[in-house]
């Protein structure tokens, strides 16, 4: 018990320096730090049982949603005195299928169409939509993930401007673990996204140059698990990353290594996750993107004092690339803490806290500098009305708080959704 206290809290202290978690996280929205989410196999084994409809060994699900419902008091993510406010939804239809071939092996496949709407914003209203497919093998000491996906959807690509933004990005991802021993496994996880931001029918000055965030990203990372008894693991592997932004004369094309270690304990009333990597990114060929060393981190901490009843805590620091011709890169770094409340079975509350701050990094010693210290407060409530059919209703404030006064501004989200057919993953 003593030893993986101590090594929590060497993590934690890595956590707290200067430095980036996660590196390609372009975006981290309020509150999501302090979801523990769902094991994959298990969301997948449990879709594919419940599964509307069979055609044979073909199981098919339908999906279908209005979402993001919302109400933006700063469309734009202006300075004081020049918001604009506007309402937005999306609503989708459409369908999984899986199929199983032999007890260990399932093929996925989602089409998943979405149409966005804006009430004022016309420019803004899109057909966006998910569309994949995968292979999943759970063997007794194999495990196999494969996947492919394109997806458009809207969102905030970054803290830098709260816009919600049309995004395009195809992922190829593959990952595998052998067991070894009963207690030791090996793993390996690569992918390649292209991203591209949908900015071009969008002819307003007030829309920054998104698509100078247009890149591609290859991610090698390889690794041992130990798992010393059942309700703990620890991680220690090497990451391999190499970065390349379509716009020559805006990039920030870089490319480095990260040796990184992980520990995860999950007990009933008690789930802990933190990982470290210690980053060492160079700039490739002529990019204008300065030597980062640094550790990156992230932490959440669950404690279920109660049935009921969760608290959670959480902190991360990650690298994002900055829009501005003046700054590289800037830390995004919150930490925060929330409280779930459930109302017998169906409902369920939600409140949390966060705050952090945006430290850019200058390209030259021309450029001020500047630092974004933010807070956040958000509330949210999720009702199950029926078996699949759900309705959630969620608000945040942000505010930004600028040593230079021109970037100073608050964002108000108020946002409902209602869906059938689970849509925490696309599987």
């Amino acid at each position: 018990m003593r030893s993986w206290i101590c090594v929590l809290g060497l993590v934690t202290a890595l956590l707290m320096a200067r430095g980036a978690a996660a590196q390609f996280a372009q975006y981290t929205a309020p509150g999501s730090l302090g979801e523990r989410g769902e094991a994959l196999e298990g969301h997948l084994k449990e879709a594919v049982e419940k599964a509307r409809w069979s055609l044979g060994p073909l199981r098919l699900d339908p999906w279908a949603t209005v979402k993001d419902l919302a109400f933006i008091d700063n469309v734009f993510a202006e300075t004081s005195g020049q918001e604009v406010s506007d309402i937005t939804a999306t609503a989708g239809l459409g369908l999984r299928g899986y199929l199983r071939t032999g007890s260990k092996v399932i093929w996925a496949v989602h089409a998943l169409p979405e149409y966005v709407y804006w009430q004022d914003q016309t420019e803004r209203r899109r057909w966006n939509g998910r569309y994949g497919g995968g292979l999943f093998a759970y063997f007794n000491r194999l495990k196999i993930e494969a996947t492919v996906q394109q997806m458009k959807v809207q969102d905030v690509v970054t803290a830098e401007f709260e816009q919600q933004i049309t995004s395009d990005q195809l992922r190829v991802q593959m990952s595998t673990e052998v067991e070894l021993t009963g207690a030791i496994s090996i793993y390996a996880d690569a992918y390649s996204l292209e991203t591209e931001n949908l900015t071009q029918e969008l002819a307003d000055s007030r829309v920054p140059e998104l698509q100078r965030l247009d890149r591609e990203e290859t991610v090698i990372n390889a690794g041992l698990r130990w798992r010393p008894r059942r309700r703990i693991a620890f991680s220690l592997g090497f990451e391999a990353s190499e970065v390349n932004f379509r716009d020559p004369t805006f990039s920030r094309a870089n490319s480095g290594t990260a040796p990184f270690f992980g520990v995860e304990y999950d007990r009933d009333t008690l789930f802990v996750r933190a990982n470290v990597a210690l980053r060492s990114l160079e700039a490739e060929n002529t990019a204008n993107f300065p030597d980062f060393d640094d550790p990156t981190g992230d932490l959440l901490i669950q404690i279920k004092p109660s049935e009921r009843l969760s608290v959670q805590f959480y902190g991360q620091s990650g690298l994002v690339y900055s829009l501005s011709s003046d700054y590289a890169y800037f830390t995004d770094q919150r930490f925060g803490g929330g409280v779930r409340f459930e109302v017998g079975r169906r409902l369920s509350l939600r409140g949390y806290a966060e705050v952090g701050s945006l430290d850019y990094e200058r390209l030259s010693t021309a450029a001020l500098e500047r630092q974004d210290d933010l807070t956040t407060l958000g509330a949210s409530v999720e009702f199950e009305l029926w078996r699949s059919l759900r309705l959630g209703i969620g608000l945040y404030r942000t505010d930004y708080d600028s040593n230079l006064d021109l970037f100073d501004r608050t964002v108000t989200v108020l946002r409902s959704s209602v869906g059938f057919g689970s849509d925490s993953f696309a599987w």
